[in-house]
């Protein structure tokens, strides 16, 4: 239920800002950003990864990576074995990076965030905390990228992968959302060629990852990380493919905005990643998708914008809520992600 309420209050802002002015725009994202801050701040044992953060806040041990270990060891300096207080600082540093980008992208930034909050947010920033955050940064660094900063772009890549290293994925993607690159069809090339060479060559890939020092390497290639299930991989597919559909529905790409175009690109990438690594390394698939699938909100916030006719505005929101609210069900519907009540919030 409380999903649902939170779900209730974003959607019904993101409808005000179909015609609201700059200022209540700017009104509205604020508010949702401070609901979902004390939604998440507030909340108790949930998802597949809490007690592995727990645990590291309580004991204060240095598992993750070097900007994570100092955000644990701050929260821990301020509130104490406050476990909430971790969730709280988590919660803020990622939704400012969340909200700030998606208001920097499209005018309308809660519709962005909808999508992330019924999907990703869900899966990293209420479980997976450390790539949560990442995935956050790099939503930053695609605007900049966009704005062909690339010094901007590179810190803020190297920032994220302070919380999750597998964030450097995202590097190649400052070419395709760069203004000054024009050639779309090759990185679409490059990652397919990788695909195969990672693929005839990933009996040796693992093992090194395996025998090697890096942390999470030998994890995240186990069998236990990694079974392939062709039903899963198929609806993972469908359910990637919808807001392709979607968009295809209202718009011809190829008529659409440059900037719509390159962000367009950027879900492919993601798509033609989760195709090629899901089936054979789900968690890698997974992972590495999502540093691209995460443009998906501001893909359907600016497919909007690109639609100019007011009816057709407004249906194409409220399909875009209805979907984002099929996926959320997703969470709804396991245990694990049942929301309550933090028992220790004093």
């Amino acid at each position: 239920m409380s999903y649902y309420l939170i779900f209730g209050i974003m959607a019904s802002l993101s409808l005000v800002q179909l015609r609201g002015t700059a200022n209540e725009r700017l009104v509205t994202t604020i508010y949702c950003l401070l609901v979902v801050l004390i939604f998440s701040s507030l909340r108790g044992v949930l998802g597949n990864d809490h007690y592995s953060y727990y645990y590291a806040f309580i004991y204060q041990l240095d598992l993750f990576e070097f900007g994570y270990n100092y955000l644990n060891e701050l929260s821990f300096f301020i509130f104490g074995q406050h476990f909430n207080g971790l969730l709280f600082v988590v919660a803020g540093i990622s939704l400012f990076f969340y909200f700030f980008s998606a208001y920097k992208f499209t005018i309308y930034p809660i519709i962005a965030f909808i999508i992330i909050f019924c999907d990703l947010y869900q899966y990293f920033n209420h479980s997976g905390l450390r790539q949560g955050i990442a995935l956050s940064v790099v939503l930053l660094a695609f605007y900049t990228a966009t704005k062909g900063k690339y010094l901007a772009f590179l810190s803020l890549v190297f920032v994220a992968a302070s919380f999750h290293k597998v964030a450097l994925c995202v590097i190649p993607a400052y070419f395709i959302l760069s203004p000054s690159f024009t050639r779309r069809a090759i990185p679409y090339l490059g990652l397919v060629i990788l695909l195969a060479i990672f693929h005839l060559f990933s009996h040796i890939f693992v093992n090194y990852l395996s025998e090697s020092n890096i942390r999470g390497g030998n994890l995240y290639f186990s069998e236990h990380y990694n079974v392939s299930n062709i039903q899963n991989y198929i609806i993972g597919t469908i359910k990637r493919l919808i807001p392709i559909m979607i968009i295809m529905w209202f718009i011809k790409v190829r008529h659409a905005s440059a900037a719509f175009i390159s962000i367009f690109d950027i879900y492919m990438i993601g798509f033609i990643l989760y195709l090629g690594l899901y089936y054979f390394y789900p968690d890698i698939g997974v992972r590495l998708s999502s540093y691209y699938f995460i443009i998906e909100g501001v893909l359907m916030a600016r497919l909007i914008e690109e639609i100019h006719n007011e009816r057709q505005k407004i249906y194409g929101s409220l399909i875009i809520l209805a979907w984002a609210i099929i996926r959320l069900l997703t969470y709804t519907n396991n245990p694990l992600y049942n929301y309550s009540l933090s028992t220790d919030l004093f």
